[in-house]
């Protein structure tokens, strides 16, 4: 059987995707029997595909918050964990040379979650409505900035020993947001895009880096983040539609104010009292008797009189 030609516009990216090896034997020779081909493939397009929707996945997350000025429900030392452990993954990759396809979508959520996390500190509340937090949201920005650099600069050994911490700092940082969502009853503005999008990939990246990485810390990792973000999924699930606030109601003091309870009671201010006419009091037309004349009885003090006999008694 003669091999299949292909124009070059096709064969120079599927080479770049799946190697000139795999792409004679797949697509110009059509051997289907030839399993770690199939394998490679498959974790290269699954690779490709996680690493796009890894661009976007936070996104709508993003803009549920800027769109309800509110990070209700969103733990803030979660997403800041999250963003460390990324980071680390991020750089410890890019140091040791793997191919971007296994983790760029690292470099992408590290981005997002530095922007979720600065939208976080941003809508927390207050003490007084003149407070504000641009300057808590600026030296977060440079803190972060700060330590990227510093990351990418640390020796091999130490990066290494980052990315095995970052094992316990997975674990660590999905817990707070677990623990919100048990005590509200509610996952709040979390969106279930991520959440989905957060599960599916990181299940397919268990598959991708058992077929090229080989990573066992960077496998480990994400067999943990599979396991805690089915949790969380299954708490999206179970709380539903419940709106329940608890203590993450991170609205501006301004926006709490807008706000109208369905059980708020309504108060009515009084009505007017219309002013007696005393022009008239005592008229034949008014229908009232005019009060007789004070006379003064012997023995009892006149109106307004009350102080000057007071004072004799005492």
């Amino acid at each position: 059987m003669s091999s299949i030609k292909y124009p070059s516009f096709i064969e120079a990216p599927a080479t770049a995707i799946i190697g000139k090896k795999c792409f004679s034997s797949l697509l110009e020779n059509l051997d289907y029997t030839d399993n770690d081909c199939i394998k490679y493939a498959v974790s290269k397009v699954l690779g490709l595909g996680i690493v796009v929707g890894g661009s976007i996945v936070k996104i709508p997350q993003v803009l549920i918050i800027q769109r309800a000025r509110s990070a209700r429900g969103l733990s803030v030392s979660a997403f800041t964990m999250e963003l460390i452990s990324c980071a680390i993954s991020t750089v410890y990759n890019v140091r040791n040379g793997y191919a971007f396809s296994t983790y760029g979508e690292n470099a992408f959520l590290t981005l997002q979650n530095a922007i979720i996390t600065l939208q976080i500190l941003h809508y927390q509340p207050t003490l007084t409505a003149r407070d504000s937090n641009r300057p808590k949201v600026l030296g977060a920005g440079v803190s972060m900035l700060i330590s990227f650099l510093m990351l990418y600069i640390a020796p091999l050994p130490t990066l290494t020993l980052l990315q095995g911490l970052t094992i316990p700092i997975s674990a660590i940082a999905k817990v707070p947001q677990i623990v919100a969502n048990e005590k509200n009853k509610s996952t709040g503005t979390l969106s279930a895009f991520v959440v989905i999008a957060n599960i599916v990939g990181c299940l397919a990246r268990v598959f991708t880096t058992l077929t090229e990485v080989q990573d066992p810390l960077v496998l480990w990792g994400f067999i943990l983040s599979s396991v805690l973000n089915v949790v969380i999924g299954v708490q999206l699930w179970a709380y539903w539609g419940n709106t329940t606030k608890g203590k993450g109601d991170y609205r501006l003091p301004t926006e709490k104010a807008k706000v109208v309870s369905a059980n708020s009671v309504e108060i009515h201010a009084p009505k007017a009292v219309r002013p007696l006419d005393t022009a008239n009091l005592g008229s034949p037309d008014s229908g009232r008797r005019t009060p007789p004349a004070y006379s003064p009885a012997r023995g009892s003090p006149a109106p307004g009189s009350g102080r000057r006999w007071a004072r004799k008694v005492d």
